[in-house]
């Protein structure tokens, strides 16, 4: 992982492995109450495009745009909100955060994007009350026979030590995350889950997080400390 903090702010998320282009749409179901469907990877590939969504969880950010160079690609993005995946042009490309309708770059970062492949970009409350812009590549490589894949996306303030865990489990699944970071997506099994501060009692908000076998799962974690909250995006592989 790569941390770069400043005026124009970004942090990229590396992702182990090579990423896969998904051979089915992608149907996607928000806690914010949002359902959109994408199309195919191996579809978007063959226009030579690349798939890109945007989350913003900076709660100082009440409504955002993305841009892609001169193209805005993304408006009146609120708080918590997922845009739906837009397909673009597979290549080096400036994505550019800012305030709707607003002139001024909050953050940027430069990425090269391959065709036929997924991307996610997040707005996230950087230090020194400025914003930063991550960028996570999303392997969506279907779960093994059975399992559900789930990750997590650490955009609280302060909170370095998230894990998470089966519901009354005393280890946690995968490595701790930090401040402005993800895991990568992990298979397991079916059940219900919570995510806490390493070696900490559970949050409510945080618990009771249902999970079901043949869908990808990622679990946005915001706020700070004693106000935190959860975007649940679930999605699956439409076979």
């Amino acid at each position: 992982m790569r941390f770069l903090i400043g005026p124009v702010a970004a942090v990229i998320f590396w992702t182990a492995g090579c990423d896969r282009k998904s051979g089915s749409p992608l149907e996607t179901k928000t806690s914010e109450g949002q359902a959109t469907e994408a199309p195919a990877g191996k579809a978007a590939a063959r226009g030579d495009r690349a798939l890109v969504r945007f989350i913003n969880a900076d709660p100082r950010d009440k409504s955002s745009e993305l841009w892609a160079g001169d193209t805005r690609l993304f408006t009146a993005i609120a708080y918590k909100d997922v845009s739906p995946y837009l397909e673009i042009p597979s290549q080096a490309t400036q994505f550019r955060l800012r305030e709707a309708n607003g002139t001024a770059n909050l953050a940027s970062i430069h990425d090269e994007l391959f065709a036929g492949r997924s991307y996610t970009y997040v707005a996230l409350p950087g230090k020194d009350s400025r914003t930063s812009l991550a960028e996570l590549s999303d392997d969506l490589k279907p779960p093994k026979a059975g399992k559900a894949r789930v990750r997590v996306i650490n955009a609280t303030r302060h909170l370095d030590n998230l894990e998470l865990y089966r519901v009354g489990g005393k280890k946690g699944i995968g490595p701790r995350v930090r401040t402005g970071a993800s895991t990568d997506f992990k298979d397991v099994d079916p059940g219900t889950f919570e995510i806490r501060p390493a070696n900490q009692p559970p949050v409510e908000v945080l618990s009771n997080l249902v999970v079901d076998q043949d869908r990808f799962y990622t679990f946005v974690v915001l706020g700070s400390e004693g106000n935190l909250d959860v975007v649940r995006v679930e999605e699956r592989l439409d076979r």
